[in-house]
Order: C-alpha cells, then structure tokens, then sequence
C-alpha cells in the first residue's frame, strides 16, 4: 500500500513498477489518491499511465495524513491472514523487500515486521 502527493505523482512509475517485480509476488500495490491534498487543497490529477497501470489499484478517498496508505489498506483488506506492506512513493525498494517482509512476518505470527534500508 502506498500513497503519494500532487507534485510526485507523475515519477512514481518507477516505484511502481519495484514493487510490482517482487520476488515474492504481490497481488496489487493498492495507492491510496485523495481528491484533495489537504495541505495545499490542491486537486489530484490521475496521469493517464497511471489509470493503465497493471497491478496497480487505485482508491480514491479522504486526505487522512500521513497515515492515508494504511489506514485505507486495513479498510479495504479486512482478512487477517492479508499481508499489507506499506512503501513510501519516493523510494526505490529493492526485488526482495516483500520476501524479506513475508519470512519474517511467517517466522513471528501475530507481530507487525519493518524494515529500513531494503
């Protein structure tokens, strides 16, 4: 899950596409866009690319702060056994972010893992 702002929206294919070439496959990076950036009321404006994006699901929703990604993560996967990772829109993550994540969420059941640096 990942969201972004208005003035990073149109670079962030290259996240995308990190994410989406997963060794350990994701299902769908979900990108939370609000209608309005609350900071600056700025309007978002979807890229067309971005409409096209396979694998990518776009949510519309509320500016909820920095917590956006995740809190509409958690509403729309309400089964416990869904792993959300939670990616900033401005990092590249590395092929084995997601593998990493999962043997360590496996390897402790019922803790939240992070990582830094991967």
């Amino acid at each position: 899950v990942m969201t972004t702002i208005p003035p990073r929206i149109e670079r962030i294919e290259p996240v995308l596409d990190a994410m989406l070439a997963q060794t350990w496959p994701v299902e769908a990076v979900y990108l939370s866009i609000p209608y309005i950036y609350n900071r600056t009321g700025e309007e978002y404006v979807i890229p067309d690319w971005l409409l096209q994006k396979r694998g990518v699901r776009i949510v519309r929703c509320e500016d909820l702060g920095p917590g956006t990604h995740v809190l509409n993560g958690l509403r729309l996967e309400t089964d416990p056994w869904t792993f959300l990772a939670v990616v900033d829109d401005d990092h590249i993550y590395s092929p084995d972010l997601v593998e990493t994540l999962m043997r360590a969420a496996l390897a402790h059941p019922g803790s939240a893992v992070a990582g830094q640096g991967l």
